[in-house]
């Protein structure tokens, strides 16, 4: 992988209570007034002018390895009413996108408020045919849902690690030592990355969490992060909630990565989505329904 365009170059490769709706139907109205609201509506249906930036709203020209090619402003596959934004997935039937640790891309990158206190919410879905891991690779994982400060990613969310499960990275120094015995958490990189449910004080989500979300349905991602107004301070909180339902909830946080000793008390950027380890099993699409960012609590 290469650089974010404000990310460091290495960590990206570190590793409502309702019923689901039907696909193309809202899971509820967010409420309060957004910092951003992208719902894809003010670009006329033309991929070109998306990719234009006319907002600002993108953080940077995007590198080649975005593969922004292989996105397209949909209006036949709908959201809410609205169309959505498209990622085509090729699969093995394109040199170097099916196979294991071939770690391709496809991201759409947001600019961040300059704020310590953030809530995101990202609607999205997977067809039903994806599979992170390309032909014979038994190891696979999404890289999601992507927040970066300054020189780290902090707070993101993994999909399909080792095929099935979800994983959040969130900075933490020093690492709990009671962690590192536990195989379903790594020690490295920030310092505190734990397939969901496991980790200190997590085991009372891991009745509720979800599956992998592999089915051609709409799904409601929210992310609310508070940071420490210093460095030092175990004030940091990271919590996620998926169609309403929490499945992360980790406080008293430093937020200090523990292999740099680095602390920013606020985010740069937000990527939806980036590398699959192995590719894609197949040919695939996802699609993101809207994206948005709060600055005071929009009361979830």
């Amino acid at each position: 992988m290469k650089d974010t365009p404000i990310a460091v170059l290495g960590w990206i490769l570190l590793c409502l209570i309702v019923p689901i709706p039907a696909p193309g139907q809202s899971i509820a109205p967010s409420p309060g007034g957004a910092w951003l609201s992208e719902e894809f509506t003010t670009y006329g249906g033309s991929t070109e002018t998306w990719k234009a930036n006319p907002h600002g709203w993108m953080a940077a020209k995007p590198p080649t390895w975005f593969h922004q090619s292989k996105i397209a402003i949909d209006t036949t596959e709908l959201y809410n009413g609205h169309p959505t934004l498209r990622y085509d997935w090729p699969g093995p039937t394109e040199a170097g996108w099916g196979g294991c640790n071939t770690d391709k891309a496809i991201v759409a990158d947001y600019k961040m408020p300059a704020a310590s206190e953030v809530w995101i919410e990202a609607v999205h879905k997977f067809r039903s045919d994806w599979d992170d891991r390309g032909p014979g690779c038994g190891f696979g994982e999404y890289k999601f849902l992507l927040v970066f400060r300054a020189e780290d990613r902090m707070g993101g969310i993994g999909n399909g690690h080792d095929g099935s499960s979800w994983w959040s990275a969130s900075a933490q120094s020093p690492v709990f030592r009671d962690d590192v015995r536990i195989a379903k958490c790594s020690t490295g990189g920030v310092g505190e990355n734990c397939q969901w449910g496991y980790g200190r004080d997590q085991a009372k989500y891991r009745a509720t969490l979800p599956g992998k979300h592999w089915d051609g349905q709409w799904h409601a991602y929210r992310i609310h992060v508070k940071f420490p107004a210093a460095k030092g301070e175990a004030t940091g909180v990271f919590e996620v909630w998926v169609d309403g339902v929490q499945t992360v909830g980790r406080y008293n946080r430093t937020f200090v990565n523990n292999r740099t000793g680095y602390f920013a008390n606020r985010y740069v950027e937000l990527l939806l989505g980036s590398n699959s380890n192995s590719g894609t099993k197949v040919a695939t699409q996802t699609w993101w329904g809207h994206v948005k960012i709060w600055t005071t609590d929009p009361k979830w």
